[in-house]
């Protein structure tokens, strides 16, 4: 789960920092706080189906499998379930990735 969400947001990042900035000039590091942000935010979009089977495994009281958990929720709640909890998750990792990505490519 993390090397995918990761590796994505890295892959993610550069383009868009790129977009945001003037051509042929380097970004800002507002721009580079934007960048990381939405990259990390995208990248958790993409990923999030694992983060919500992840989360119900571990709350689960009895032992389940990834299986029994995405059969349950495609059941129970069809393909949205698996984008539950989305907007804090976007929250979360925006600031997270703004932070990481932005400050250690302006350093």
């Amino acid at each position: 789960r993390q090397m995918g969400y990761t590796g994505l947001s890295l892959m993610l990042y550069e383009p868009i920092r790129n977009g945001l900035s003037p051509a042929g000039r380097d970004a800002s590091y507002t721009s580079r706080l934007l960048a990381g942000g939405t990259a990390g935010g995208m990248g958790i979009s993409v990923l999030n189906p694992m983060e919500v089977i992840k989360t119900q495994i571990q709350a689960s009281s009895s032992k389940t499998s990834a299986a029994d958990v995405f059969a349950r929720i495609w059941r129970t709640d069809g393909i949205l379930g698996f984008w539950a909890g989305i907007g804090p998750n976007i929250a979360r990792t925006f600031l997270v990735c703004a932070a990481e990505l932005g400050t250690y490519d302006e350093v």
